[in-house]
């Protein structure tokens, strides 16, 4: 799994890791906001395809506008001078600010107050109803579907840049900067700080592909098997895999499984190659893997598999569903991407 600080990465913050779907929220987890579509036996929504850059695609421009108008309303409330004041934290707040966390307030929308948790660089945000008897983990959606949460984080970002490890001086450019640049570029940094774990090659130098995968998903199995012969068990790539739950209904807890393992590469292995089977444990935390979802569903991939590379120019590509030819793909990916 990446350990990564995502702090210094505005990049991630604004796309990759701070949008939940509003079927996500309400529902305290992740669901298949895009159903995929049967092809035969296929699960994927995306037939086996060539590799095509990322850049100037229906992706960036949905992701783009999202932010823009997310950091659109957060410098007009910002110059509005419009600040709630933060009530005293809840018990369990206060409760991980004692073990060590950190916590800034985010702001009150129809009177839900809601902070941005940090533990061990890992975000996470929670609300407090209006009478202050309950509390809920994720992202707050207006009536509308647009995701309140997404504004109040920029809008802390240009408040108080110091708590996300960000340089004061340059918070508003380098949001403006961020969103104005390629897609790809911004998805790669992203999916740097996704949870994930490695397969194949361990070295710093290593070929770097990245995989959305789910594990009921049969195709992505197959890519797996595929892959691990001559790519992975030879250490000729290193294979990012990012689990995600869409297409069943334990998928998710199979995905939270893989990433609390203490060998996932080998369990995602024996999963793929049908000699051990990803358990569904109901008592592992989702939160790790519905970061994973939110970053998916933000790009709108719609289906699994999904493959995301630097080529040798340096180029970001993209793969839908598994390669018309693998070797063909796998010798496009360039070296300590």
């Amino acid at each position: 799994m990446s350990r990564t600080s995502c702090l210094a990465l505005i990049p991630a913050l604004l796309l990759g890791l701070f949008f939940y779907s509003p079927d996500s929220y309400a529902q305290g987890g992740p669901v298949n906001n895009n159903p995929v579509v049967e092809q035969g036996e296929s699960e994927v929504t995306a037939p086996p395809s060539e590799a095509t850059p990322l850049d100037n695609s229906v992706e960036q421009a949905e992701a783009v506008r999202a932010v823009q108008e997310a950091v659109a309303i957060a410098k007009q409330n910002v110059k509005a001078n419009i600040v709630a004041v933060a009530p005293a934290l809840p018990p369990t707040i206060q409760a991980l600010v004692n073990s060590g966390a950190r916590v800034e307030y985010l702001g009150r929308h129809q009177e839900f107050d809601g902070w941005i948790i940090l533990n061990n660089g890992a975000p996470s945000y929670v609300y407090m109803s209006p009478d202050g008897k309950s509390i809920f983990r994720g992202f707050l959606f207006d009536d509308q579907g647009n995701a309140v949460t997404l504004t109040q984080v920029a809008e802390a970002q240009i408040r108080n840049p110091e708590f996300f490890g960000i340089d004061p001086d340059t918070i508003e450019s380098a949001v403006e900067k961020d969103v104005a640049r390629g897609a790809g570029k911004t998805l790669y940094d992203a999916l740097s700080v996704s949870n994930y774990f490695t397969m194949g090659d361990p070295s710093d130098t290593a070929r770097v592909l990245y995989i959305f995968v789910d594990p009921d998903c049969p195709h992505c199995k197959r890519f797996i098997r595929d892959a691990y012969p001559k790519y992975l068990e030879n250490n000729q790539i290193q294979l990012r895999v990012i689990p995600i739950g869409i297409l069943t209904d334990e998928s998710a807890a199979r995905a939270a499984t893989l990433l609390e393992s203490q060998d996932p590469a080998t369990l995602m292995r024996d999963h793929a190659f049908d000699t051990a089977k990803i358990e569904a444990d109901n008592t592992l935390s989702l939160e790790a893997q519905s970061l994973n979802v939110n970053l998916f569903t933000l790009w709108q991939f719609g289906g699994t598999p999904i493959l995301v590379f630097k080529d040798k120019q340096g180029e970001i590509q993209m793969v839908r569903g598994t390669p018309n030819d693998l070797d063909a793909t796998i010798n496009l990916i360039g070296n300590g991407s």
